[in-house]
């Protein structure tokens, strides 16, 4: 699986050969995709993501508003309850 294809998809489009559709449906585990604010710089918009997310109960998203497009970095007081929140509600093995 090539990890970059989706971090190249802002632009809406599969670069490489490989949808982005195609790369998340393959993924079985718990996702947390976390998105940053598309009016505040954020490169995937609610409409692209919908298309490409599975409609599946291991993917849960997430919209940090006011958040730019390096949340981690940037955001890091607003990332980290969201993440968790996110781990914390994880059924444990």
């Amino acid at each position: 699986m090539e990890q970059g294809n989706i971090r190249l998809s802002v632009e809406q489009k599969p670069r490489g050969g490989a949808d982005p559709a195609n790369i998340l449906a393959a993924i079985t585990c718990p996702v947390l995709f976390v998105q940053a604010d598309s009016t505040g710089g954020g490169g995937v918009t609610d409409e692209y993501l919908e298309s490409i997310l599975p409609q599946r109960d291991n993917f849960t998203t997430r919209k940090i508003l006011g958040a730019r497009h390096n949340i981690n970095w940037e955001h890091s007081e607003l990332l980290l309850p969201v993440v968790l929140t996110w781990l914390e509600a994880l059924p444990r093995p």
